[in-house]
């Protein structure tokens, strides 16, 4: 949900949503054990911070792509 979020603040122009959202998913992943992801997150909080929209769109299809990693190692996990 928070990524999906993140990716329409952007689309939006809505860059302190974007640096908000960044900041409590890198917390969440943190918590979940995903700290790679965590991590992307962090880069994406500076970049908003500098509204470097480019290295912004990087970041967002970087977490994006390790949302989808983690999201089904999770589901393995929970299948056994």
């Amino acid at each position: 949900e928070r990524v999906r979020g993140m990716r329409q603040a952007f689309t939006t122009g809505d860059l302190q949503q974007v640096q908000r959202d960044a900041h409590r998913l890198k917390g969440t992943c943190g918590n979940m054990g995903a700290p790679y992801m965590g991590e992307l997150c962090g880069h994406l909080e500076v970049a908003a911070e500098s509204a470097g929209r480019e290295s912004m769109a990087l970041r967002l299809a970087e977490i994006e792509k390790e949302f989808r990693l983690v999201e089904r190692a999770l589901m393995s996990d929970m299948r056994g």
